[in-house]
């Protein structure tokens, strides 16, 4: 386990010694990927907050797998999927106050990529959900969510028009699918 240690105030001019796990070693196998991990974590400790730009897509993410990931199975799952494989590689390194003032390259970055629409409005939700969080956790100042401000053209409309077979094609397929799957097409 990696171990973030720090000291507390106390009332009588004390201080207390204090510790919180930042993660297992499987989740950050260097000690520099703990650090960052950690640096979220210090943020929300710090009484004196005052907003600033040291925190990164990447350590919100990180913290967010840690502390608010959802206990589902398979929403965890897609989550890890969009965060590891799309939000962390693009924007790991920005800034979160760089980002939120500039909410078109997250525009212009889902626009180009490659996927279904709904896919890209499901990443859009999910850094929408990560700016919530970091507004929640202190690590940028509460403001409104600048993934509201990001617009996926084009999400409810299919991009392909199904395929529905007239009663003579279901006729001519009945016999090509065998039993028990043709008896469940029948009563479908």
């Amino acid at each position: 386990m990696w171990e973030l240690r720090y000291r507390e105030p106390q009332q009588k001019g004390t201080t207390a010694h204090r510790s919180i796990i930042a993660g297992t070693v499987d989740q950050y196998s260097t000690k520099t990927q703990a650090q960052k991990a950690a640096e979220a974590l210090r943020l929300t400790l710090n009484s004196d907050y005052k907003p600033t730009s040291t925190a990164t897509i990447g350590t919100l993410v990180d913290r967010y797998i840690l502390e608010a990931m959802p206990e589902r199975y398979s929403t965890s799952q897609s989550y890890k999927s969009y965060l590891n494989g799309y939000i962390k590689p693009k924007w790991g390194d920005h800034d979160l106050v760089t980002l939120s003032l500039n909410p078109l390259w997250v525009e212009k970055w889902l626009r180009e990529l490659p996927n279904a629409r709904k896919t890209k409005a499901h990443i859009k939700g999910l850094m929408h959900r990560l700016y919530e969080y970091a507004m929640k956790w202190r690590m940028m100042s509460i403001q409104r969510n600048p993934m509201e401000l990001v617009e996926v053209k084009g999400v409810a409309r299919r991009i392909r028009k199904p395929k529905v077979l007239t009663v003579e094609q279901c006729h001519l397929l009945l016999p090509l699918i065998p039993q028990p799957y043709r008896t469940t097409v029948v009563i479908a």
